[in-house]
């Protein structure tokens, strides 16, 4: 399934409540950047 980036957010959820909450945003941003070629 494709998702356009502008539609992103009724797809996916992260929870920053956790141990180690300030990975989430730098791994997602590496997801997007390096393996689907989404400009920075």
């Amino acid at each position: 399934m494709k998702v356009k980036l502008a539609e992103l957010y009724n797809h996916m959820a992260a929870q920053l409540n956790d141990t180690h909450p300030s990975l989430a945003i730098p791994e997602m941003m590496h997801l997007l950047v390096d393996h689907h070629h989404i400009p920075w």
